[in-house]
């Protein structure tokens, strides 16, 4: 019987690897997942992500402690409540962690536990031990157990019914921050809970923001859980959306491709790529942001570099390279036999970005697009190898 239900859990995350993969990767996330799969084997996974994250909040938070007969200080609401109050601050503060001392100084000014007389640190271990909705991955530093669970708490507290001024502020200070990285899972589950008049002007007026703003506008778009319920009018709207945020997305791109600013247009790509993922400038991509990269956008950007380097440059050009390489998947002679191919080592020694050749006519096939990944030192050079093996992998199965 246990084999039976984690072969139907594993196949339902493979076949919907885009939608719960990137959770499952994460232990916590898996172990929640496996433990609202083990309570009911016989119903499928919810198939929208905000019926799924208000599954696992019942679970941990009522379900499981009454399972295990642990008597819950604060009844479901309340902890759910306090949490999304929680969540809504660091969101607001652009922060994913706060330390023990600035958390409890936040609790005791809580008027849910003031009124049920909780004590703050009491409250804030049974949250750690028990429901697992806070986690202690370092030592006095306080986070969810995912960004998106700190996001769907954030959303549903900006989303509950009240009144008209309530529900504008709202609105408001979910478009002020919409193009925020670390909003990105609050605006997407936020949505997902609106009335269809009221997601109507939600987008509408997002989009006005431009080409990023009108991308996650479509994502929040298939991720809405009663498409049938929009109007005509924005069904018509949203079908030209996809093709204008395209276009406006890869302008920038493009026209530094055409008059031949290669440093500034891999600097471009580096950009489109990392907001595609739901991170700012300045951050680093992670094995599972390259893993689940848009095969749609990486294509674009393919394309792009190909056509104006007449075949020269491109992801398509470097994975034929690497994988005449041996299609290395370590570090190892073949790895550098690659970089010796495309220029990004030179007299046995890695080179960084200023260093590489940014000629058409003089650079090797496949120095570009070199983009900023994640790697390590070596020999005093960045050596862009770790998620760059990655990338080629998803340029597989992408089909460049």
């Amino acid at each position: 019987m246990a084999n039976e239900r984690a072969d139907n859990l594993i196949a339902q995350l493979q076949q919907r690897r885009q939608e719960l993969g990137y959770m499952a990767e994460n232990p916590l996330l898996l172990n929640m997942l496996a433990t609202f799969h083990r309570f009911d084997p016989s119903v499928e996974l919810p198939r929208q992500r905000i019926d799924l994250y208000r599954g696992i909040c019942k679970l941990q938070l009522d379900d499981r402690p009454k399972a295990r007969l642990i008597r819950m200080l604060l009844s479901f609401d309340h902890n759910q409540t306090i949490l999304q109050i929680v969540a809504l601050a660091m969101v607001q503060s652009k922060r994913l962690k706060i330390s023990h001392p600035s958390l409890l100084k936040f609790l005791s000014q809580n008027p849910i536990l003031q009124q049920e007389e909780v004590d703050p640190a009491a409250w804030l271990k049974q949250m750690l031990g028990v429901s697992e909705l806070l986690v202690e991955r370092e030592p006095g530093e306080y986070e969810f157990p995912h960004a998106s669970f700190q996001g769907f708490f954030a959303a549903t507290r900006l989303a509950q019914p009240q009144d008209i001024d309530s529900i504008k502020k709202s609105a408001q200070l979910v478009l002020q921050n919409w193009n925020h990285a670390i909003w990105r899972e609050t605006v997407l589950l936020y949505t997902a809970q609106l009335n269809p008049r009221l997601l109507d002007q939600v987008i509408r007026k997002a989009c006005e923001q431009g080409s990023e703003a009108a991308d996650l506008s479509t994502i929040c778009l298939k991720e809405y859980p009663r498409p049938e319920k929009l109007s005509e009018d924005l069904q018509s709207f949203l079908q030209s959306l996809d093709k204008v945020a395209q276009d406006s997305k890869y302008q920038t791109l493009e026209a530094l491709l055409r008059a031949q600013q290669w440093k500034q247009a891999d600097y471009e790509t580096y950009r489109l790529m990392i907001t595609t993922v739901g991170k700012e400038e300045g951050q680093w991509f992670d094995r599972a942001d390259l893993k689940n990269f848009p095969c749609d956008d990486l294509q674009t950007l393919d394309r792009l570099w190909v056509r104006y380097s007449n075949g020269k440059w491109g992801f398509s050009v470097q994975k034929r390279i690497w994988q005449e390489c041996g299609s290395p998947m370590d570090y190892n002679d073949d790895w550098e036999k690659f970089g010796d191919r495309v220029g990004w080592r030179k007299e046995g020694k890695w080179v960084d970005l200023d260093n590489l050749t940014y000629n058409l006519e003089l650079a090797p096939m496949g120095e570009f697009p070199r983009v900023m990944l994640r790697g390590r030192i070596v020999g005093g050079g960045l050596l862009l190898w770790g998620s760059r093996w990655v990338l080629f992998s998803r340029a597989t199965t992408c089909r460049l």
